[in-house]
C-alpha cells in the first residue's frame, strides 16, 4: 500500500467529516504533495499518524526532492511520523505558499546537515511564498539540515509577517549553520525548546535562534547550548527590529531561558538590537578565549525599551563583558536591576568600560541592588543549575 492510494480514493470520493489516516509501520518512498488541500477535504481536518503511535515505525523517506510539500493547505495535521529527507532529499517539510491551521507535532524530521547549502533544511517556508497563519511546529525531534527551521515571511510591517506561530517543546540540533532562522514573522510562543550544535563543528558558526523583525509574545524556558567548542562566532539568540512591526506594541517576554555557550571566537548569548523587551530569570554562560558580550544591547534611542531584571550573566573570558550597551541615550526609559554579572575584569560597557558593580551603577543609574559574583554551579557541563545561592540572595525589603 501507499499513501498516494489513499489520495487517489480520497480524490474519487471526497470527505464528508474529519479523516485520521493511520499508517502502517513501512518505509514509504514517496513525495508527498498536500498542496490545495481544501480541494479533498472541504473544511474538514486530516489527521496523518502511524497506527502503533510509533514515530520510528512509520518513515516518509523520499528518494529525492520533499517529504512533504505544503501551499494552500489548511486543517492538516502531522502527527508521530518520521520524515527522513537526510539521504537523498532536500527538505523534510517545506511550505511552497500561504497555509494555515497547520500542526507539526510529535514527529521525528530528518534533512541532510552535512553539506554547506542552504537548499537543505528540515522545515522550510521561503520569501515569495505567501504568508503563513496558525502554525504549531511542537514536540518534534528535528535533526540537522543547514537550516533546523527557516521561516521567511513577506516584508515589513504586521500585514507581511507570516503570523501566529506556535514553536514549542522540540528538540532542535545538528544544523550545519543556522539552527532556527527567523525573518518577517509573528510568534506567539517560541518555549520550551531545547536548541544544541551537533557534536562536531561543522561550519564552526553557531546560531541557536537568527530573528530578524520579529513580534514575539514570549520566548521561554529554552535551553540552547553548544556541545563542543565552536570556532567561529557564536549567537545565543539574535534578534534585531523585535516587537517594532505596530507602534505602541507591548514588550516581547525573554524569561527563563538557559544559555550554555563555547568558543573560541566571538561569543553573543543574547543580541538584542532595535527591541522592545523584558529580558527576566535567564541564566547565561559564555565560556570563550575571545570576545564576550553577555547580553548585547542597542541604547541609542529612547524608542526601543529593555527592562533587564533578575539574570545571571557569567562569562570566563579576561576581557569579556556580562552587559554590553552601545551608548547611554536609551538609559532613563530603561529599567535593570537584580543582575549578577561576573567577569574576570568588567562588569560591563556603556559609552566606557567599568569593572566594578559601584562605578556602573553610578554612571548608568541602573541596577542597584545588582551584584557581580562569581556563582557555583553544580555540574556546568550540563546546566546552569547553582550548587548554593551564595552573594545572590536579595536582599530583604523591611518596609514591607
Amino acid at each position: 500500500a501507499s499513501i498516494s492510494a489513499f489520495f487517489n480514493v480520497l480524490n474519487l470520493c471526497g470527505s464528508v467529516g474529519n479523516i485520521t489516516l493511520k499508517l502502517q509501520d513501512g518505509v514509504y518512498a514517496e513525495n508527498l504533495n498536500l498542496s490545495n488541500l481544501g480541494n479533498l477535504m472541504g473544511n474538514y481536518i486530516l489527521t496523518i499518524t502511524s497506527l502503533n503511535g510509533d514515530a520510528d515505525n512509520v518513515i516518509l523517506r523520499p528518494s529525492t526532492g520533499v517529504g512533504i510539500t505544503l501551499s494552500n493547505t489548511q486543517n492538516l495535521i502531522i502527527d508521530g511520523i518520521t520524515v527522513d529527507a537526510a539521504t537523498s532529499g532536500t527538505y523534510a517539510i517545506q511550505f511552497t505558499g500561504a497555509c494555515q491551521d497547520i500542526v507539526i507535532r510529535n514527529n521525528k524530521l530528518y534533512a541532510n546537515g552535512n553539506i554547506s547549502s542552504s537548499s537543505y533544511a528540515v522545515i522550510y517556508k521561503g520569501s515569495g511564498t505567501g504568508i503563513i497563519d496558525n502554525i504549531r511546529i511542537i514536540g518534534n525531534y528535528i535533526d540537522d539540515g543547514y537550516y533546523g527551521i527557516y521561516l521567511y515571511g513577506q516584508g515589513t510591517g504586521i500585514a507581511n509577517y507570516n503570523t501566529n506561530i506556535y514553536i514549542d517543546s522540540n528538540e532542535i540540533t545538528n544544523a550545519y549553520y543556522y539552527t532556527n532562522y527567523f525573518y518577517y514573522n509573528s510568534f506567539k510562543s517560541i518555549s520550551n525548546n531545547t536548541i544544541s550544535s551537533g557534536t562536531t563543528t561543522k561550519s564552526g558558526y553557531f546560531y541557536g535562534f537568527y530573528m530578524i523583525y520579529a513580534d514575539v509574545e514570549r520566548l521561554c524556558n529554552n535551553k540552547v547550548f553548544t556541545r563542543v567548542t565552536m570556532s567561529s562566532t557564536v549567537y545565543g539568540i539574535l534578534t534585531q527590529y523585535l516587537n517594532t512591526s505596530t507602534t505602541g506594541m507591548p514588550n516581547a517576554l525573554y524569561a527563563n531561558n538557559e544559555i550554555r555557550l563555547n568558543g573560541s571566537s566571538s561569543i553573543y548569548p543574547m543580541y538584542l538590537y532595535y527591541a522592545n523587551v523584558d529580558v527576566i530569570h535567564n541564566s547565561i554562560y559564555a565560556n570563550s578565549t575571545s570576545s564576550t558580550y553577555g547580553i548585547y544591547n542597542y541604547g541609542g534611542s529612547t524608542s526601543y525599551i529593555h527592562n533587564i531584571k533578575n539574570n545571571n550573566v557569567v562569562c570566563t573570558y579576561s576581557s569579556a563583558y556580562p552587559i554590553y550597551i552601545t551608548a547611554t541615550t536609551a538609559l532613563p526609559v530603561w529599567t535593570m536591576d537584580y543582575n549578577n554579572y561576573y567577569a574576570p575584569s568588567y562588569i560591563g560597557y556603556c559609552g566606557s568600560t567599568y569593572n566594578t558593580i559601584s562605578t556602573w551603577q553610578t554612571a548608568t543609574s541602573q541596577d542597584m541592588h545588582s551584584v557581580s559574583v562569581a556563582p557555583n554551579f553544580y555540574n556546568i557541563n550540563n546546566s546552569l543549575l547553582l550548587l548554593d545561592e551564595i552573594g545572590l540572595e536579595c536582599p530583604i525589603d523591611s518596609s514591607v
